[in-house]
């Protein structure tokens, strides 16, 4: 028959087993707050009950004091770590090094003086071996360091009792269940404590590593019924795979190590087989993407942070209509100081994108007739003269040929009496679409303000301008303006000024420049000739400084 002891030695080897396999997955979990703070329970606890099982199983005094020994290796150090794994679980991050120190010297003597008790005996006195009616187990006076850390154990014990007992207060659904597990899984110390100084264990064991197994039995239903250690690990999977957002992950060699379905929709070559396969090779035609990519993997770890994270922007698709607009931003991964890869995270910033060239085609167009609005048309003659454009000079080393027409609507305020507000707004978005399709490429219109309009004619000589707004005048005059039903007369008068550069040597004769208003004054004075010889018509008055 087998005897109890070796059955007591095989519970407590296997309990020691268990207690690995839950290390191992604290360990795996440890971003989770209070599973790094486990994973050390679990180890040092494992000392303790594997000691125990072997001293169950020696028989001389030797043995059975060695094996004492290397219990002393977990046991101490188990009240201060489950002090750590309650204020790592509540994350109360309000604990300065002090407390940590004294959490944890105590532990760190009591070990020292268990393993030098025969010196000094402040942990144990005299050992012998006294049985208990079916094996022989050690007996030992008690010293003075002894009941110091049984005083200890049960502060740390109470100390966790009363932060699980605030908590449950505090907390409300499956957060309450779970401090009221760990409170019931802190209170079994306090029992096993107690049956040891009062004698009330069993065959005179020692409890502890007994209950450990019902300990941890009651912390592993914690974790794995209401994920007390994984709820933040499952939430960042599930994270991950809603995101809108794309996200690639990627080694040092740029190779894809895991990706989100928003990746995989933005990129459809994405799938299952591009796991570990180079990010060039499976996304190398989206060629502006990789031109951003290859930046950043080349930039150096001082480079990197002086990026310019909004510069990291490419887009996919046809025509510009059409297009797909992405903005990048990437993040280096360190693990334990070193650098380990890259994470992508890709932002669709197609609407905003259209936004954008909504307000900047708000900015340069009129909102009624869509025609380029005053700013912007003065930007653009500004542009055709860099800005500005001598006149009178030394070594004008190119020719310029402009001409400016500028055009309003004859009594127009007739309109506008006659049919109504309403009538004269068509009236000026059907001239505007009507004069607009009559211009070549170059050509560029404005509204000027109310009823008056201006164009631009660049590369263009004084004879070509004429016709340009005499075609434009008799399209006016002919076309069909209706309203309601009714046909609207309309004509209207044009003023023309035309301005000529061509290279001169004037010495140093003093130094003039042209201007978008200089031109427009000019323009106005023969729009002005226009109305006083009966409107309807087109007169030209030659730039004058």
């Amino acid at each position: 028959m087998i005897e109890l002891n070796v059955i007591l030695s095989g519970f407590l080897i296997g309990v020691t087993f268990i207690l690995f396999i839950l290390g191992h997955y604290s360990y795996k979990r440890k971003e989770v707050p209070g599973a790094k703070a486990l994973f050390y329970l679990c180890f040092f606890a494992a000392f303790y009950t594997f000691g125990y099982s072997m001293e169950l199983d020696s028989s001389s005094i030797e043995e059975i004091n060695q094996w004492s020994k290397f219990q002393y290796i977990g046991l101490p150090f188990i009240p201060a770590f489950w002090v750590y794994l309650t204020v790592s679980y509540i994350q109360k991050k309000d604990k300065s090094k002090m407390f940590y120190f004294f959490l944890f010297i105590v532990p760190l003597l009591t070990c020292l003086f268990r393993w030098t008790s025969e010196w000094h005996h402040l942990q144990y006195g005299e050992m012998s071996i006294v049985s208990n009616g079916y094996f022989g187990i050690l007996a030992f006076e008690k010293g003075p360091w002894y009941y110091f850390h049984f005083f200890y154990f049960f502060i740390c014990a109470i100390y966790t009792s009363q932060l699980y007992i605030k908590l449950y207060r505090d907390a409300s659904g499956y957060r309450r269940k779970q401090s009221s597990l760990m409170l019931g899984a802190s209170v079994i110390p306090i029992v096993s404590i107690s049956l040891n100084l009062t004698g009330l264990t069993p065959l005179q064991l020692d409890s502890g590593p007994f209950f450990i197994l019902l300990n941890y039995t009651i912390l592993a239903y914690g974790i794995f019924r209401y994920h007390l250690m994984n709820i933040i690990p499952l939430s960042r999977e599930k994270v991950f795979d809603w995101i809108l957002d794309g996200v690639i992950v990627m080694d040092l060699q740029m190779n894809i190590l895991d990706f989100n379905p928003s990746a995989k929709r933005i990129f459809g070559l994405l799938t299952s087989d591009s796991i570990g396969s180079s990010l060039a090779k499976v996304l190398g035609d989206n060629l502006e993407f990789m031109v951003v990519i290859k930046q950043w993997h080349e930039a150096s770890q001082i480079e990197r942070h002086k990026v310019d994270m909004e510069a990291f922007r490419f887009s996919m698709g046809g025509s510009e209509g059409a297009r797909a607009h992405y903005q990048i931003r990437l993040s280096d991964i360190f693990d334990s100081g070193y650098l380990v890869g890259t994470i992508l995270i890709i932002s669709d910033t197609t609407q905003q994108h259209k936004m954008l060239m909504e307000l900047e085609c708000l900015a340069r167009t009129d909102k009624l007739t869509g025609l380029l609005n005053r700013g912007h048309f003065v930007d653009l003659f500004n542009g055709l003269f860099n800005d500005k454009t001598l006149i009178d000079g030394s070594d004008i080393q190119s020719e310029l040929r402009i001409a400016v027409l500028i055009f309003d609507i004859d009594h127009f305020k007739l309109v506008n009496d006659h049919y109504g507000h309403c009538a004269g707004d068509l009236v000026l978005k059907q001239l505007s679409e009507c004069v607009q399709k009559k211009l070549r490429h170059g050509e560029s219109i404005c509204r000027y303000g109310g009823e008056e309009f201006v164009i631009l004619l660049p590369e263009t000589n004084l004879e070509e301008a004429k016709q340009v707004a005499e075609r434009l005048r008799h399209q006016i005059e002919t076309f069909d303006f209706r309203w309601e039903g009714n046909s609207i007369p309309v004509t209207a008068s044009f003023g023309l000024t035309y301005y000529e550069a061509l290279k001169t040597s004037q010495g140093d004769s003093e130094r003039k420049y042209i201007s978008f208003d200089q031109m427009v004054n000019q323009a106005d004075k023969a729009l002005y000739l226009a109305k006083g010889n009966g409107r309807n018509c087109v007169e030209a008055v030659l730039f004058n400084i």
